[in-house]
């Protein structure tokens, strides 16, 4: 005979204890409910090492954000080489490369757009608005109360939230719950649906009260710390999670394919090393200079994205008949769609039988040449 269990709360391994309803799981599974990408800092396509001088992307879906100009910081995967927090491998490592003090008018975040396809379930800027909260590890050489903030597309409705930091390098697990705004217009399409930031160095332009909402552009909150003041300071960062609820479930940590595959709605790298035969085959020969290939891409991607390459000529166009390679001097990228677009390699010689297939190399050492690595990267980014 069946029978039926009735259970009212739940206590989860970390010691978290809350009822079906404020765990989350009233509405929705356990699982895929972080809605910040790439939370645990693993995931990092262009590269681990950033000193940018205007607002980029860092490690994949973290962005610098500052006012014109900031080159303030470096951000480093995995920087100084520390022991991350219990579960975790990878953090980002933000460090102030002066005494820097901003003026009123000058901000700088680090921070992660969230798309509105995703955010939409939080019914923001309507009477059914929903409960979040907001939990990760930070470690920093300063103590202090920090501070980070949450706002809309159009930047007119922010939530400025704080943080505290007792011991110096120290790894402390943070955790932030939020009153889901009634008010406000908040995307539910593929723009920008929520933005999380955290604090670097922000002034008195961009500072609100702290833990409430406000029609102000808020980076900050008042009398919050800047690392940005000291030069040296550092702020670690992992485990960051955005979840519906007034509880901090333990980090979801997803498979690595996972991960990268949602990465990849944004921006999506594929490189070859040097010496590499046949990154593209088989290609039509378009015309006797030129030859043409659709690349395929592995994940669709929010919009139709803008595609950049490595040095034209570290690619090798392949002629057909002779069996050599020619240097590269142009590629036309064009026909963009959120799965695909057309390449067309060129070279300067006219010595190619056209409607037949040839096919693209990587710059090789065989010939003298330096035998560079080449890459095709496809950027959708919020």
């Amino acid at each position: 005979m069946s029978s039926i269990i009735k259970v009212d709360t739940i206590q989860l391994a970390d010691g978290t204890a809350g009822t079906i309803e404020n765990l989350g799981l009233a509405t929705g599974a356990l699982s895929h409910r972080n809605l910040i990408i790439n939370g645990d800092m693993r995931i990092a396509q262009r590269g681990t090492s950033f000193t940018p001088s205007g607002g980029t992307y860092t490690i994949d879906r973290w962005s610098y954000d500052p006012s014109a100009g900031l080159s303030w910081y470096t951000f480093i995967q995995n920087g100084d080489s520390l022991t991350p927090p219990a579960g975790f491998s990878n953090y980002i490592a933000i460090t102030s490369t002066g005494a820097n003090t901003p003026t009123s008018s000058q901000f700088s975040v680090f921070r992660q757009p969230i798309e509105g396809l995703n955010t939409a379930q939080l019914a923001w800027g309507t009477s059914d608005a929903k409960d979040i909260t907001i939990s990760f590890w930070v470690r920093s050489s300063l103590t202090g109360t920090f501070a980070g903030s949450l706002r809309n597309n159009a930047a007119n409705y922010t939530y400025p939230f704080t943080y505290s930091i007792s011991s110096a390098n120290t790894w402390e697990k943070k955790t932030v719950n939020i009153a889901g705004p009634t008010s406000g217009t908040w995307l539910t399409t593929n723009g920008v649906g929520v933005l999380i930031g955290f604090n670097l160095g922000s002034g008195s332009n961009f500072a609100s009260t702290a833990n409430t909402w406000t029609t102000n552009w808020s980076q900050t909150a008042t009398g919050s710390v800047n690392i940005s003041e000291t030069n040296g300071a550092k702020l670690y960062l992992t485990g960051v999670q955005l979840e519906v609820g007034s509880v901090a479930t333990p980090f979801e940590h997803r498979s690595y394919g996972e991960e990268l595959q949602r990465c990849e709605r944004y921006y999506e790298r594929h490189t070859w090393g040097a010496n590499y035969y046949q990154i593209f085959e088989p290609m039509l020969i378009a015309s006797g200079n030129t030859q043409r290939t659709v690349m395929h891409f592995r994940t669709q991607k929010r919009v139709a994205p803008s595609v950049t390459t490595a040095t034209v000529s570290d690619f090798r166009v392949n002629t057909t008949g002779s069996g050599q390679d020619e240097t590269c001097n142009n590629i036309i990228k064009d026909h963009f769609t959120k799965d695909s677009c057309r390449l067309s390699f060129q070279k300067a010689t006219s010595n190619m039988d056209t409607n037949k297939t040839g096919y693209i190399n990587a710059e090789h050492t065989a010939d003298g040449a330096s035998g560079n690595d080449v890459w095709v990267a496809i950027d959708a980014e919020l």
